[in-house]
């Protein structure tokens, strides 16, 4: 199992929330994760996952959003994967597959899947045409 583990920071910077677009931007940012399942593989060869439905109710459409999924079993951390999802469009439901590689358990107790979207570069997000 998982002894240790670290999160580094390498690129980050604070940001001021200044203009009428931005706290738009941020009071409309609701991306929702339903139906998470574990997905026990077979322990040699075939990894762990966690499928989701993962939906943009937004106003936004976005050329890249992430999924950064965990899953803990007594509170202990066991496994962290990250799915990439390109074009997720306003309104769009979209099936996400994330693996975990091989774990030493056949159940979790707990699954959280956490969107990642840069809402405030505007060359992330999808033009209306697009």
């Amino acid at each position: 199992p998982l002894q240790t583990a670290t999160i580094t920071a390498r690129v980050w910077s604070w940001r001021k929330i200044r203009s009428i677009i931005d706290k738009e931007r941020l009071a409309s940012f609701h991306i929702t994760v339903e139906d998470a399942q574990f997905v026990a593989g077979d322990k040699t060869e075939v990894v762990d996952t966690v499928k989701a439905i993962i939906h943009n109710d937004t106003a936004f459409s976005y050329w890249n959003a992430e999924a950064v999924v965990a899953v803990y079993t007594n509170d202990q951390l066991l496994g962290v994967g990250e799915t990439k999802i390109d074009q997720f469009k306003s309104g769009e439901k979209r099936a996400i597959e994330t693996g975990l590689g091989i774990l030493p358990v056949n159940e979790v107790q707990r699954i959280e899947v956490t969107p990642k979207v840069n809402i405030f570069d505007a060359g992330n997000i999808m033009q209306l045409d697009s």
